[in-house]
């Protein structure tokens, strides 16, 4: 069996303690992001073979893809998938 150092110890466990930290406080930056608040939406059929990523990244090209498809589920109320002909409301502008 190896035998450590007590200070080469010691200083391995800061490292994984500072690094568990750098970790949580990187993962509630991203967590505390602020909504956007979508100030334009239009209505759109949905065609064959469309899918809601997509047209969200079309529709609000310079929003977070995500924000934008969650921002139109709850206004469409969707839950599950989206089906050619639906109508749906889209986001065009954001602030």
């Amino acid at each position: 069996m190896k035998i450590v150092n007590k200070d080469v110890f010691r200083r391995r466990i800061l490292d994984v303690i500072m690094l568990s930290a750098l970790v949580v406080i990187v993962w509630m930056g991203f967590n505390n992001l602020e909504p956007l608040h979508f100030s334009h939406w239009k209505t759109i059929m949905v065609k064959q073979s469309q899918t809601l990523w997509g047209i969200c990244r079309q529709d609000c090209p310079n929003a977070p893809t995500q924000q934008v498809v969650d921002a139109v589920c709850n206004e469409n109320h969707i839950i599950g998938t989206i089906q050619p002909g639906e109508f749906i409301k889209v986001p065009t502008t954001f602030s």
